[in-house]
């Protein structure tokens, strides 16, 4: 039957949606990337107000495909398994669910164009890539968080990151599964390094 979905859920990290269609291909799957780490960061207070804008992703990651690296420069796009979400919204999703849950800041937003918050907190990411299959399977991510003033863009902290996991397997939802636990572990990190930041933030000193 075309259309029909079924939910997945898949270690409390993230749920599948799996679509089967009756066209002879295989079922597509969608993914969404969720928070999995246990981190409650007590002690850490930021009395200031944040907005979550879209991520900036490549734009050659930033598609509803999976990517997936082959051997050398070559690139492939998985048909049937996709982001539910574009990663620039489902990686800013789960930073605004995460930090509106720690409650650090006095007020988070997620709406930039109308937001009225004191500091502005992105992921960039410049590499999402599942690599596979001629060696190890492995998720490749190159990305950075930065809290920046929204009043004249003063950057207060950021935090790069460039990590390679080797997977247990060989499939998307191994990737999945590790691209939400590096997100999830270095954004609590990130979080966690504000409270060393001294000073009112945006104030430079």
């Amino acid at each position: 039957m075309n259309g029909v979905f079924r939910t997945v859920a898949v270690f409390g990290i993230f749920f599948v949606l799996a679509g089967c269609f009756s066209f002879g291909a295989d079922p597509t799957y969608y993914y969404v990337i969720e928070y999995s780490g246990e981190a409650n960061l007590e002690g850490v207070t930021v009395p200031y107000s944040v907005v979550v804008p879209d991520a900036v992703v490549a734009e050659v990651y930033n598609r509803r495909q999976i990517v997936q690296r082959l051997a050398g420069p070559r690139l492939r796009y998985l048909s049937s398994e996709l982001w539910a979400v574009t990663p620039s919204g489902a990686i800013a999703d789960m930073v605004y669910d995460r930090v509106r849950a720690l409650q650090v800041f006095s007020a988070v937003e997620r709406d930039h164009r109308r937001a009225t918050a004191e500091y502005r907190l992105t992921v960039v990411v410049d590499k999402l890539e599942y690599y596979c299959c001629d060696a190890d399977p492995e998720a490749r991510l190159a990305l950075k968080f930065r809290l920046e003033s929204e009043r004249d863009g003063t950057i207060v902290l950021d935090r790069s990151v460039r990590e390679t996991v080797t997977l247990t397997e060989k499939s998307p939802l191994a990737f999945v599964i590790a691209v939400s636990e590096v997100l999830s572990r270095e954004l609590d990190e990130f979080i966690f390094g504000l409270a060393g930041v001294d000073g009112e933030p945006g104030g430079g000193e």
